[in-house]
């Protein structure tokens, strides 16, 4: 007896394509992140640092309204380092943090220089690179110079 093949159906013009519907992931499965690569590792380093979700999401909330509130001196030093807002001045810095844990940001500045400052403290030195910035946090070069001192850039005193 001689096999016969299935006749194809046939498309009509005014058929309507349906897709075939995708394939549900299993359990487990990793999904495309929404968030750039290293800030869902950062968001769970800060819950087991702060005890619990609702503590990491307050403080992640807070941290948002600092950034949307007016910060008096590092206005002044985005002004001076040419920078039209503080927020353009957060945008252009980097976050390092010293071999204390103390967090700095590095920040270009001009004649293709890097100055490094935080909330107490501008560095004085300046220095021709990020990584040279970020290895004198690393070695403990931070000093110990105040925020009402000679710190600051003259002008700069909030």
């Amino acid at each position: 007896m001689a096999s016969r093949s299935k006749p194809t159906p046939k498309v009509r013009p005014h058929d309507v394509q349906v897709p075939p519907s995708p394939k549900p992931a299993p359990p487990g499965a990793s999904h495309r992140r929404s968030v750039p690569q290293g800030v869902e590792r950062t968001a769970q380093v800060l819950v087991h640092q702060a005890g619990s979700v609702p503590k990491a999401k307050k403080a992640i909330d807070t941290a948002a309204g600092m950034e949307r509130e007016s910060e008096f001196r590092e206005d002044q030093l985005a002004v001076r380092l040419g920078f039209r807002s503080r927020k353009d001045l957060l945008a252009a810095s980097k976050a390092l943090v010293d071999g204390n844990g103390v967090p700095w940001w590095a920040t270009p500045a001009a004649e293709d220089s890097w100055i490094v400052w935080n909330e107490e403290t501008v560095k004085s030195t300046k220095f021709a690179t990020l990584n040279e910035a970020t290895r004198s946090l690393a070695d403990g070069q931070t000093g110990s110079q105040s925020a009402s001192g000679a710190a600051f850039p003259e002008g700069f005193n909030g």
